[in-house]
């Protein structure tokens, strides 16, 4: 079975998904629902601001604005943002970039993150 979704406009943790004319079978379909409908904890909210502080404290240790750094990395300034406020749960990968761009050890980055 198809389901065609025509729309869906949903919003998350200050981001907002919209989503017109899509088809999609019920897998797809109830696998969107289950992402965009997860909500995360509280203890992770203060992880995820926990680990943008920390970001954030190291770019400026480094005098680099978020312009600078996400320049560096191939990323727009508003993702370096959207990281160093909590607003996203940024993947392993985009750690990496983010580690790279500061010049640091992941290890460094992940230290003494409560």
């Amino acid at each position: 079975m198809i389901i065609e979704v025509i729309e869906i406009i949903f919003f998350n943790n200050s981001n907002l998904f919209v989503f017109k004319r899509i088809r999609l079978n019920n897998y797809l379909f109830l696998n969107l629902l289950l992402v965009l409908l997860m909500p995360i904890s509280i203890l992770q909210q203060k992880k995820l601001k926990a680990l943008g502080l920390k970001v954030k404290s190291i770019r400026t240790e480094k005098k680099l604005t978020l312009q600078e750094l996400a320049y560096s990395i191939g990323k727009d300034h508003q993702s370096i943002y959207r990281l160093e406020s909590g607003g996203i749960n940024p993947s392993y990968l985009y750690l990496l970039e983010i580690c790279k761009g500061l010049d640091i050890e992941i290890s460094d980055l992940l230290k003494d993150i409560n």
